[in-house]
Parts: C-alpha cells; structure tokens; sequence
C-alpha cells in the first residue's frame, strides 16, 4: 500500500506549477495503470496533516517528497518524511534545483543534521535528491 499525501494544486507561480487541480488526473493515471487500489490518496497540505505522525507509524522504506518549495515548506514536508521513514530507509526530494534554492537548503542542512548519505539525481524536469538513512 502506498499512502500519498498532496494538495494537488501546484504551490506557486513557478515554471512548473500551473496551479491547476490535478486529482482527477492523477486517480485516472492510477487506474490506467491498475493500481489505484494500492494507492491511498490523501487531499492536503502536508502542513495541515499533523494527524499523519498520530495514525502513521515509523516504517516506510520510502518517502517521496514533492511538496512546497519555500525552505520552511521542504524543512517542514522533509521532518515528516524522516520521522515516518525506518531506519535503512530512503527519502527522495524533487525539485532539488537551482530553481527552487529554498528545496537545496532544506535538503543540505537535514541531511547534515541527520547523517544522511546524499545522491543528487538529474531528470528533464528537474533533479531530485535521495537522502539513505543510516
């Protein structure tokens, strides 16, 4: 099972948000792919979903992080992504670019903080940064 939490509304006029509502989409890329059964998806800002740390237990392999692009919005989706994620596991954080240098300091100072082993992975659309949990 994979629990994703997403306010599917972009997060800000930048070149790769367009603002718009975007479930629909992705519950329809789910279903043509056939595993929107395996898919739990939870419509919210991460910084509303305090509740998460309460009902979700340390004991994720891995957390996916493509959240907000202030240094306050990574720190914060980053700390979540850490405390539910078992040790040996693995974080991954897109937009870990030039263009969102507030994702760059978020990921650099909770990797140092924590230890973290860092792996800087470019794609077409942005690199992302994979952080292994000691």
């Amino acid at each position: 099972m994979v629990v994703n939490i997403d306010h599917f509304i972009g997060s800000g006029p930048t070149s790769v948000d367009s603002g718009e509502d975007t479930v629909a989409a992705f519950r329809k890329n789910l279903e043509t792919c056939g595993v929107s059964r395996k898919v739990a998806t939870v419509v919210m800002n991460l910084e509303d979903a305090d509740w998460v740390r309460r009902f979700l237990r340390r004991g994720y392999d891995l957390a996916f992080v493509d959240g907000g692009h202030t240094f306050a919005q990574a720190m914060s989706d980053g700390k979540l992504a850490w405390d539910l994620t078992r040790p040996g596991g693995m974080v991954i954080f897109h937009d870990y670019n030039p263009g969102f240098p507030g994702v760059i300091a978020a990921v650099d100072q909770l990797a140092t903080k924590v230890g973290a082993e860092k792996c800087r992975l470019a794609g077409p659309r942005g690199d992302t940064s994979l952080l292994r949990l000691a």
